[in-house]
């Protein structure tokens, strides 16, 4: 029975390691879609600084196109957001969690600050230990993962709003030209 047991102890902490990967694929996945973001904000960006020059005695297109440049700016922040993370963001996810020894970094070096404590950490750790260390780090990427998908939404929604304004200061400005 105890070898059964033990199995689907081993079993679980395959699948755990496993979703913490697929975790880390997903960060790049975001982080692309971050980057796109990031550089339709350049055009928006551009297109808007070409407006205030060419509608110099304009205000409409003037004020249309700063608030374009405004939407742009909150979208960048957005997109700092999922790049960057919160320092010890773990800690705001649920500061009961245990630190996840060898499954997070930052985490093992905080339980063993030497070498020496390292490896007697390594060696420490038996499968239940192993099971409740991924099982904290994978709650803690799926917050984190969570946060990021909100900050993308946000920088995404301004930066649709700042190409509507883009778009209205360019017909503001042909119309009024």
């Amino acid at each position: 029975m105890s070898d059964h047991c033990e199995q689907s102890k081993a079993e679980r902490l395959e699948m755990l390691k496993w979703h913490i990967v697929r975790s880390d694929g997903q960060r790049v996945g975001i982080w692309t879609r971050a980057a796109a973001v990031l550089g339709a904000d350049t055009l928006v960006l551009a297109g808007a600084t070409v407006l205030l020059t060419l509608s110099s005695s304009r205000q409409l297109p003037r004020w249309i196109a700063l608030v374009a440049m405004i939407l742009v700016l909150l979208s960048v922040i957005g997109v700092a957001q999922v790049i960057g993370t919160v320092k010890d963001w773990a800690r705001t996810v649920e500061p009961e969690s245990p630190t996840p020894a060898l499954f997070n970094l930052q985490g093992s070096i905080s339980l063993a600050v030497t070498y020496s404590g390292f490896r007697e950490l390594v060696t420490a750790q038996d499968v239940d230990s192993q099971v409740e260390a991924a099982t904290s780090e994978l709650w803690r990427l799926s917050h984190l993962h969570r946060r990021r998908v909100k900050a993308l939404r946000v920088a995404g929604n301004c930066l649709l709003l700042a190409v509507a304004a883009l778009m209205l200061a360019g017909a503001a400005s042909a119309a009024l030209a």
